[in-house]
């Protein structure tokens, strides 16, 4: 057996996510361990996650003695189970807070994989997802206890779900009734994780989907009434326990002082000019910058093609608004980048680098 058909076998099914999973698993563990916490941002977090475990307090987000209506509460659960099973909040060991996040890149490569799978072909799969568990950016963030490894790890599963839905109306392989439960569970914790910027994501993608194929034939194959009820249940509970306890003030803290400020103005000097996510691009993505020009070209060259349209969709309407919302942070495109390891997997398994 020659080698191109033995990574042909290797890669069928259930191993191309696996191998995927374990090069994110493999690029962030040193950092879970080695590093010690980053900045204060993740020490807050990791201070807040603690304190919701000496309380017993899992409706309340607070921050020493103030309250903290910043986020949603699940990467504090996340984090509160991870320290329960395997460390205890009196240790303050940051690694055992980081789990979730190595877990969130994991989930990341492993979905980008499965995703592009159903276009691109089993091989085109494992190499996007070990792309996208190797870059730069990812890999960081998969040692930090913060929202945005889970929040890639959470969406890329969505909208890789959505995306085989999509391929199965354009006679791709069948997307049955697990895909669209993993669409609607990815979508409900990026919400519960983030609030509103991985549905967001998902949206901007549908919409433009439509928008270019001038019908929307696929989306009748999403499951509406079950898979808005499974949202209601997973966000619903907390969302109207935390407005109880708080009398409405989470909620006007949350979107009044944190995230509606970031989009009329650098928040916490964090302002940066349009541009400044595609100057830093080739940086963050790298090693995959290297196939980033193949990847571009494929996309215009292969634009009416399903899984090429499918990812341009997901990549393009996104990237914009990040770049046009004044606040801008490294980590924020991160939900993008499955699309763009979808397109250098694409280009390189065809030979177009």
């Amino acid at each position: 057996m020659n080698l191109e058909a033995y990574i042909d076998r290797f890669s069928r099914g259930w191993r191309a996510p696996a191998f995927a999973a374990l090069i994110a698993f493999l690029a962030g563990l040193p950092g879970v361990f080695a590093m010690p916490p980053l900045d204060r941002d993740e020490s807050r977090f990791a201070q807040a996650t603690a304190q919701m475990l000496e309380t017993g307090d899992y409706v309340v987000i607070r921050f020493q003695d103030q309250p903290r209506f910043k986020k949603p509460v699940g990467i504090h659960w996340l984090q509160a189970g991870s320290v329960a099973a395997f460390s205890s909040p009196e240790n303050r060991e940051i690694w055992a807070y980081r789990l979730p996040s190595l877990l969130g890149a994991m989930l990341a490569a492993a979905a980008c994989a499965w995703g592009a799978a159903a276009f691109f072909g089993n091989r085109a799969g494992m190499l996007a997802g070990g792309l996208l568990g190797a870059t730069f950016l990812l890999s960081t963030e998969a040692f930090i206890a913060k929202t945005d490894a889970v929040l890639a790890g959470t969406t890329t599963l969505a909208l890789a779900a959505m995306g085989r839905i999509y391929a199965a109306s354009r006679d791709g392989p069948p997307a049955g009734r697990l895909t669209r439960l993993l669409f609607w569970l990815g979508l409900s914790v990026s919400m519960l994780v983030k609030g509103p910027v991985g549905l967001m994501v998902v949206v901007l993608t549908a919409l433009s989907l439509c928008v270019w194929d001038r019908k929307a034939d696929w989306l009748k194959g999403m499951g509406w009434i079950w898979g808005l009820i499974l949202t209601a249940a997973v966000v619903g509970p907390w969302a109207t326990a935390v407005t109880v306890a708080t009398d409405g003030a989470f909620w006007t803290t949350a979107f009044g002082a944190d995230f509606a400020p970031k989009l009329v103005g650098g928040q916490e000097s964090h302002g940066a000019p349009p541009g400044y996510h595609t100057l830093l691009l080739p940086l963050l993505i790298f090693p995959g910058s290297l196939l980033l020009p193949a990847a571009l070209a494929l996309g215009w060259r292969g634009r009416n093609e399903p899984g090429v349209r499918f990812a341009l969709c997901w990549l393009i309407p996104a990237f914009l608004v990040f770049e046009a919302t004044p606040t801008k942070l490294v980590h924020y495109t991160l939900p993008t980048y499955g699309a763009l390891a979808w397109l250098m997997a694409a280009a390189a398994t065809r030979g177009e680098v």
